[in-house]
């Protein structure tokens, strides 16, 4: 079963423990569920106390936990998501670390305290583990706080300290584990002294082990798969894990996301694993979802079948906002509309001449007819601000969505496992998002205004936040404009989008990429690099727009690329993630659609002429140079 029982070293000893005790609080541990001993563990219920906070629910322990934070961006990051996540879990919640990453914490939003030695970076050694990182945390607590500081350990019934944050921990399992084992000995209470070793990553000690003085001889339990991959406790039939191997903040997200909130599993087994007085996998309460689709009704019979079922999942909810142009009078599309409208229950919003016109000035600020679906967009986030008003009540998730998209099925929310428990945004280039409410109301809440904010010259060098370039993988910034270092090895990286070279580059040239972007700010023309195929004449995509004479100008924003900078300079910060699976186009975007809109198409109740003419003009005068081209002059 995977126990060990040593002495020596961490305080007073626990009487011999009989085989058949060990084998059974390792059932207990590592396959059945846990038994309700002293901190009523029955049932999957509320959510225990938050860091910091108040004791949880009734009977349960306080659990403190340290977790020592290096100084790499990496572990910043993942002790801010183990700050949101299962930290949020513990009575008391600690980051142990150098006083240069001490300060950066303590600039984070959170509930969490911050304790701040060199010693730490001792720890990184072979002789670092996580028993020294809760003695370090007491000594400092004992010199920056006092008798009340030190306290803050001695008063709670279990304290665990982590060497790196890359375990998922559950605290309310841990708890368990020491109930469980202590009614399987028959050693009753108070509550011995005791010790759970994963390894060097993690040591749980129990009130009468932080108490004991060092030296003594102490009870130690090592469990084989503490620590280990979800796969490891999947090959044991373990159901309440203790701690998870997270290498990641997408797989602490996804951990918690599943094992808190009782999200679907992406894997089939995880529904066995579960977390004490929480909802099991996939048995989490159904997300409410919005649709928005602010588009030309391109090709809608490809998407138009697939939101009867959007989601694989039937037990959620959703509802469609449509803001589109002109609608042309033709029986296809009387049809689509009479399906979105009366099957869907679709609320759609048909612009007016006075909405074209408004349109038509965005698209003058922002130089390119393929902006104006952000103008459509923010109306149809407009309108389900308005059904959220009128019902009083929110969705929880936001889906952006245009009808010549080839979804190839049902969308899964076990392919989506952090969009309701961290700040990300699931997204195909600009055609295609899902994201929680509170990250749309970053995103779209103002997109409008904020787009034509930017519109200028493309080749302008914009404000880049490079410590979430490298924090990030770089998917929000592939497209975006540099100043050139004059380093030919940063210039290749960027444009060829090798984001490691780039990390390696920005670590390295940081001081002079700031200047540079301090000289551009002040109205300085430099000379620049990017990965962009329009600022590339050796590309395909260049030639090809060359040849047909449609090169964009330089004052033509490009939809794609504005999108990722939006989203790299959210406040609060949202994170990019790919698309799970590959969506296509409809081939047939460019012949078939439901949309009657100047001044490409007028319909006989529209105002004519059109008011806003210089479009017109300009379209016009491109008309009789193709048709001079093409017949010569012959009338």
């Amino acid at each position: 079963a995977g126990l060990r029982r040593s002495a020596g070293g961490m305080g007073q000893s626990l009487p011999p423990v009989p085989a058949a005790a060990r084998a059974a609080f390792a059932a207990l541990a590592l396959r059945g569920p846990l038994r309700a001993g002293a901190a009523s563990l029955g049932g999957d219920g509320a959510s225990s106390s938050g860091a910091g906070g108040a004791r949880g629910a009734a009977g349960a322990w306080r659990v403190a936990c340290v977790v020592r934070v290096g100084n790499s961006s990496a572990e910043l990051d993942a002790f801010r998501a183990v700050a949101a996540t299962w930290g949020a879990h513990c009575h008391w919640l600690a980051a142990l670390a150098q006083p240069s990453t001490a300060s950066m914490l303590e600039q984070t939003e959170g509930r969490f305290a911050v304790l701040a030695d060199e010693a730490v970076a001792d720890q990184r050694g072979a002789g670092g583990d996580a028993l020294k990182v809760l003695e370090l945390a007491r000594i400092v607590l004992a010199q920056r706080a006092g008798p009340l500081g030190e306290a803050l350990l001695k008063d709670v019934e279990l304290a665990c300290g982590l060497l790196q944050p890359t375990l998922f921990l559950a605290p309310e399992n841990t708890e368990g584990f020491f109930t469980s084992l202590f009614d399987a000995g028959g050693l009753g209470h108070p509550i011995p002294s005791a010790a759970l070793i994963c390894g060097r990553r993690l040591t749980c000690l129990t009130r009468a082990a932080l108490r004991a003085p060092a030296g003594g001889p102490q009870s130690v339990v090592s469990l084989a798969t503490c620590g280990g991959s979800v796969g490891e406790h999947c090959a044991v039939n373990a159901s309440r894990p203790i701690a998870l191997h997270a290498p990641r903040v997408q797989d602490l997200n996804s951990l918690y996301a599943v094992l808190y909130t009782g999200w679907p599993p992406a894997e089939r087994c995880v529904s066995a694993l579960s977390v004490a007085r929480h909802p099991r996998p996939g048995r989490g309460r159904p997300p409410r979802a919005a649709v928005l689709l602010g588009s030309l009704l391109r090709a809608p019979e490809a998407t138009v079948g697939v939101l009867h079922r959007l989601f694989k999942d039937r037990g959620i909810r959703y509802k469609v906002f449509i803001y589109t142009g002109p609608l042309a009078n033709t029986p296809g599309c009387d049809e689509v509309l009479h399906i979105l409208r009366s099957q869907l229950g679709a609320e759609l919003r048909e612009a007016t001449p006075q909405d074209v016109a408004d349109e038509e000035e965005f698209e003058a600020v922002t130089g390119a007819g393929h902006m104006r679906q952000w103008f459509k967009l923010q109306r149809a986030y407009d309108l389900m601000e308005a059904h959220e008003r009128r019902t009083g009540r929110a969705f929880d998730l936001v889906l952006k969505l245009r009808t010549d998209l080839e979804l190839p099925g049902p969308l899964s929310l076990a392919d989506f496992p952090e969009v309701l428990v961290a700040r990300v945004v699931y997204t195909v280039l600009d055609l295609l998002f899902l994201c929680s409410r509170e990250a749309a109301r970053t995103l779209l809440g103002d997109i409008q205004h904020r787009l034509e904010g930017r519109a200028g010259n493309e080749r302008r060098i914009l404000p880049i936040k490079y410590d979430k370039l490298l924090r990030g993988d770089g998917r929000d910034v592939a497209m975006q404009v540099f100043p050139d270092l004059g380093s030919e090895r940063f210039r290749e990286a960027v444009q060829q989008n090798h984001i490691n070279v780039v990390k390696m580059e920005v670590r390295r040239h940081r001081a002079a990429l700031e200047a540079l972007h301090r000289r551009a700010d002040a109205g300085e023309v430099l000379p620049i690099v990017s990965g962009h195929w329009r600022f590339r004449n050796d590309t395909q995509e260049y030639k090809k727009w060359e040849e047909l004479g449609r090169l964009p100008k330089d004052d033509e924003m490009d939809s794609i690329r504005h999108w990722y900078y939006h989203l790299h300079t959210a406040t609060p910060e949202v994170s990019a993630r790919g698309w799970p699976v590959k969506v296509p186009l409809s081939r047939m975007r460019h012949y078939r659609q439901c949309n009657c809109e100047p001044p490409d198409c007028f319909r006989a109740d529209l105002p004519y002429p059109w008011p806003p003419l210089e479009r017109l003009r300009r379209l016009r005068g491109r008309w009789q140079t193709l048709l001079e081209e093409r017949f010569k002059g012959d009338p």
